[in-house]
């Protein structure tokens, strides 16, 4: 936030499963993102494979922790309202908007020449 307002010490995350709340957690992550993995472990056991969960749970380690565990994620992307307008799908720039060549794991841009990533950033947690 950087405008000097507190900011929260402590998350505080429910799964629900047909109106019933089926698991709570408090934890000191000041981030949705940060509170998705542990609550799914939480959930493992009691055989849940299809979490759904709102727009701030949507990160890569997120979705590849969900990959690795054989769980079927719906998270509502962080950009849903925005990709739906003209101009976003009209933008070469974006990423979304460029085909996608997964032999050579890279993008095609609106010139034909293959862009890849140049460096990994890691998230330190």
């Amino acid at each position: 936030m950087k405008n000097g307002q507190p900011k929260p010490g402590y998350n505080v995350t429910l799964a629900v499963d047909a109106e019933y709340i089926v698991a709570a957690m408090i934890s000191q992550a000041r981030s949705d993102i940060d509170t998705f993995i542990p609550m799914m472990e939480k959930l493992l056991p009691l055989g849940y494979t299809k979490p759904v969960a709102e727009a701030g749970f949507e990160s890569e380690d997120n979705y590849t922790w969900c990959e690795e565990n054989g769980q079927l994620a719906f998270i509502k992307p962080a950009n849903h309202e925005q990709a739906k307008t003209k101009k976003y799908k009209s933008d070469i720039g974006k990423r979304e908007n460029m085909p996608y060549d997964a032999e050579n794991d890279s993008y095609i841009c609106h010139a034909g020449h293959p862009i890849q990533a140049a460096y990994e950033k890691k998230k330190q947690v």
